[in-house]
């Protein structure tokens, strides 16, 4: 009886502390970047024509802080972000984008005023209007070198030939 009121007790704090936004890795001063992929529960996946999915949120009050987006669902790859995916997510503090990823699409991050960072894989091809826009905290938008359609300057987005600035990162 003792281990199952522990494991009771156990797993409302847990269900507290995502709701609030608490994540472990900060508090016990774990390396957050070594995060899981984070559970599907907090997406919704339409299935495209070309036969990939693309992800958004499923509910802004239940989307933790750091997101870390899945490469596949269903064994099937991830290739967009959804227009307006996370737009308005203001707990959102991290998010991680697998290599799967071809398309980030319009507005997708649109005012989510606690993000702080962003790494743009090389696989991203195509990123959308105002993708970025009103980010009040993000400080660096950061591309892979390898990407053939985009690079980052001092932690802005421009386009691969530097000539077109797509994001400044106002934070």
């Amino acid at each position: 009886m003792g281990k199952k009121l522990l494991k009771i007790v156990v797993f409302i704090i847990l269900c507290v502390c995502c709701a609030v936004g608490f994540t472990a890795c900060d508090e016990l001063g774990h390396d957050c970047g070594a995060l899981q992929p984070t559970d599907d529960g907090y997406f919704t996946f339409t299935l495209l024509s070309d036969g990939t999915y693309e992800i958004k949120a499923r509910d802004r009050k239940n989307i933790p802080a750091k997101v870390v987006l899945p490469s596949t669902y269903n064994g099937i790859p991830v290739t967009s972000i959804g227009e307006g995916a996370f737009v308005r997510y203001s707990s959102l503090t991290s998010i991680n984008i697998p290599d799967s990823v071809t398309s980030i699409r319009n507005y997708a991050f649109s005012f989510c005023s606690r993000l702080t960072s962003i790494v743009i894989p090389d696989s991203v091809t195509s990123i959308g209007d105002e993708a970025f826009s009103d980010c009040y905290s993000l400080t660096s938008i950061n591309v892979s070198a390898n990407n053939m359609n985009y690079k980052s300057i001092d932690g802005n987005l421009y386009s691969k030939d530097g000539k077109t600035l797509i994001q400044y990162a106002i934070g």
